[in-house]
C-alpha cells in the first residue's frame, strides 16, 4: 500500500516517471492489487505511452476488476 501511495503522490505531482517506478514496485510486492495496474496504466496513458497503457488495462480485465 505505501508504494501504491507514493505512486499517487508522485502522480499527482506530475512526476510520472518516479509514478511509474513507485507502482511498478507495488506491483512486485502485489502483483493481484488492481488499484494499481489501473495507476499505473492511468500514468503510462498521460506520459504518452499508449500501449503499456493498455496492457495495463487488460490486465485489469483479467482481475475481474469493474468499475461500478
Amino acid at each position: 500500500m505505501a508504494y501504491y501511495n507514493l505512486g499517487h503522490a508522485y502522480y499527482r505531482l506530475s512526476l510520472y516517471k518516479d509514478a511509474i517506478e513507485a507502482f511498478k514496485q507495488a506491483i512486485r510486492i502485489d502483483p493481484d492489487f488492481a488499484n494499481v495496474h489501473g495507476g499505473l496504466g492511468y500514468v503510462y496513458f498521460l506520459s504518452g505511452d499508449r500501449n503499456s497503457a493498455l496492457d495495463k488495462y487488460k490486465i485489469l480485465k483479467d482481475l475481474g476488476y469493474t468499475n461500478h
